[in-house]
């Protein structure tokens, strides 16, 4: 790492895996180094900035939103840790500039196409509805619990720790919450909102269907298409979603 002359984005996913191919395609200005989870990015993105004195470069990650509050993203950011506004990088492929590219190079309507996709997901979040709210809110008690600390060197203090962080977690408010902003999506249409909630990896294999591709198939496609004739346009569509890293 400290041999490289390019600044450094660390990445979820592994080498030759969809994090890292998009990315370094995106990001072209930046060594990607992927380390698997999200975890291990952060911890990589930390230690590095925390060491600048001994290197010359510049560290970032890039991470899926996953189930994060704005208030995680907030705080991440403070790191140099940047989040994509989708729950999975695959669900990068499903953004309306790309939905309308696929749909250009296939010769079918675009907008026929997005408001298929739209239909979908919203049908398909709303037959898991229980599932992702109940996801979501279990990830967010999760951070919550992880704001934990002891008011005290004694037992008392680790009591009165633990009942302070209790108190700030108001399980059926964060619930209704969740609820309400995954129904807000669906009524609304809002493709974007779908995406940034909608926790799933096979979205790109599920709408593949609605053009006319086999199943898996319009992923394969969009990375032929990113390698090969549709490069630059794929590129940008990324690009206006994808943070503004510098």
């Amino acid at each position: 790492i400290l041999g490289n002359r390019k600044n450094i984005i660390f990445s979820e996913g592994e080498n030759g895996s969809l994090d890292n191919t998009v990315y370094q395609l995106v990001y072209d200005n930046f060594h990607i180094i992927p380390r698997a989870g999200c975890d291990k990015v952060i911890e990589s993105t930390k230690a590095l900035r925390a060491n600048e004195t001994i290197h010359h470069l510049n560290s970032f990650g890039l991470i899926d939103s996953d189930y994060k509050e704005e208030e995680e993203k907030i705080a991440l950011l403070n790191h140099g840790i940047f989040t994509i506004p989708v729950a999975e990088i695959e669900s990068l492929f499903c953004i309306e500039p790309v939905l309308r590219i696929i749909a250009e190079h296939l010769e079918l309507d675009p907008n026929q196409k997005v408001d298929e996709v739209i239909d979908y997901l919203c049908n398909a979040l709303s037959n898991e509805f229980d599932v992702q709210i109940s996801s979501k809110t279990a990830k967010i008690v999760e951070y919550k619990l992880g704001a934990y600390s002891k008011e005290g060197n004694h037992l008392e203090g680790v009591e009165k720790g633990l009942q302070t962080t209790l108190a700030r977690i108001d399980v059926p408010t964060i619930y209704a919450s969740t609820q309400a902003k995954y129904q807000e999506a669906i009524d609304e249409r809002n493709l974007q909102k779908l995406l940034l909630i909608y926790n799933r990896k096979s979205l790109p294999d599920r709408i593949s269907g609605i053009f006319g591709l086999g199943t898996g198939q319009y992923g394969n496609l969009l990375v032929r298409l990113l390698k090969g004739s549709k490069k630059i346009e794929l590129i940008d569509a990324l690009r206006q979603v994808l943070p503004n890293i510098q």
